[in-house]
């Protein structure tokens, strides 16, 4: 059985933005509930699709929805904004689109 890691890069960036993502939201507070879930999810998210990692701005779109669902349909609701709606181009290395 294959197994899938997030780039140790990646892990130590996500890392970096958890207590910058929301830091006024109690839920996102350092090991919140909120917190824990959302590095899950980034990890998880480098896991799914290794060509994106984890690029600066993910963990507002990935905080925004388990704000208001859970983790499971977050995950794939981002899943579906990269896939189905032409967010990959935002986050892919060498994108056209400013990186912010």
């Amino acid at each position: 059985m294959a197994e899938f890691h997030a780039k140790s890069n990646d892990v130590v960036q996500i890392r970096r933005d958890l207590n910058r993502s929301f830091p006024d939201c109690p839920f996102f507070f350092e090991n919140a509930p909120g917190q824990i879930m959302l590095e899950r999810l980034l990890i998880s998210l480098c896991k799914y699709d290794p060509s994106i990692g984890y690029v600066q701005g993910m963990n507002f779109v990935a905080g925004a929805l388990l704000y208001h669902c859970s983790e499971e349909i977050a995950f794939w609701l981002f899943v579906s904004l990269i896939e189905d709606h032409e967010m990959r181009e935002i986050y892919m290395p060498g994108s056209l689109v400013p990186h912010v």
